[in-house]
């Protein structure tokens, strides 16, 4: 299966940055939150982060600034509705609040809602992703990417 729909949920400073790093990278994104106040924050950010690597990227050809920006920004979409957002994804990551019952919610309920190939992860730092993916399907299960900090070793 080709990921070229990614969707992410949570627009505060890690979803944004990994909207953001998705769309530069040319995958359609759709951004969600609980509010458009805070997928305005999110948008804020993105923004800020964008004229950072912009300056970098386009050393001596400011001329190029506004295009790429453009281009990156063409390709996130922003929504308050979780059906939405997954109606059309072929990836769903998670980067809300560290609370175990408010993931599991919402991973229970894009079970239900994301079409059944679509690949569900999680941006956790501290509970464990079996936990997290406790509420849904089986079949499901076999859709998850499962990586936490304890299994990567340091070369």
């Amino acid at each position: 299966m080709m990921v070229k729909n990614v969707t992410v949920f949570g627009a505060g400073l890690m979803g944004a940055g990994i909207a953001q790093v998705a769309a530069q990278n040319g995958f359609k994104v759709v951004l969600s939150d609980v509010t458009e106040g805070a997928l305005q924050n999110g948008l804020q950010i993105i923004q800020k982060s964008l004229g950072r690597v912009a300056k970098k990227k386009f050393e001596g050809r400011e001329g190029e600034v506004d295009a790429w920006k453009g281009q990156v920004l063409a390709n996130i979409k922003m929504v308050t509705d979780p059906c939405q957002a997954v109606s059309s994804s072929d990836l769903v990551i998670e980067a809300i609040v560290e609370n175990l019952k408010i993931k599991r919610d919402l991973f229970g309920f894009l079970d239900r809602k994301a079409d059944p190939s679509c690949i569900f992860a999680s941006n956790t730092s501290s509970l464990s992703i079996g936990d997290i993916a406790g509420t849904c399907s089986a079949e499901r299960l076999t859709r998850w990417v499962f990586v936490e900090v304890g299994d990567m070793e340091k070369d």
